[in-house]
């Protein structure tokens, strides 16, 4: 098993500072497109930082569905794996345009739903 969260209830302080390298004071979560997705849940992460750390205000975090059915389908066809690399080449192409990403699963960690 990872110990990258694969549910929004999973985040820590601590893994969000150590993937955002900032000491986290606390943190919201809010959901985005309540009921659009159907491979995944996409959650804003609004972030407080402790004094003298510094980091995004906000991040958006991507979650594996809690519908069983949908993820068979995702993993079939590897939709959480062909996810991100479209992502990081329009990140290398933009630059400062786009939004930097900064944490994700391991495509070859295989993450245990629960």
């Amino acid at each position: 098993m990872s110990d990258f969260p694969t549910r929004p209830e999973e985040l820590t302080h601590e893994w969000l500072g150590s993937t955002l390298g900032a000491d986290v004071q606390s943190f919201e979560v809010q959901t985005l497109g309540e009921g659009a997705g159907m491979i995944g849940m996409s959650r804003r992460i609004s972030v407080t930082y402790e004094a003298g750390s510094h980091g995004p205000e906000s991040v958006i975090a991507k979650f594996p569905t809690d519908t069983e059915g949908n993820r068979v389908v995702a993993d079939t066809f590897d939709m959480y794996g062909r996810e991100v690399p479209p992502y990081v080449s329009l990140a290398e192409k933009l630059g400062s345009f786009f939004s930097q990403l900064v944490g994700r699963a391991p495509h070859e960690v295989k993450i245990e739903y629960r």
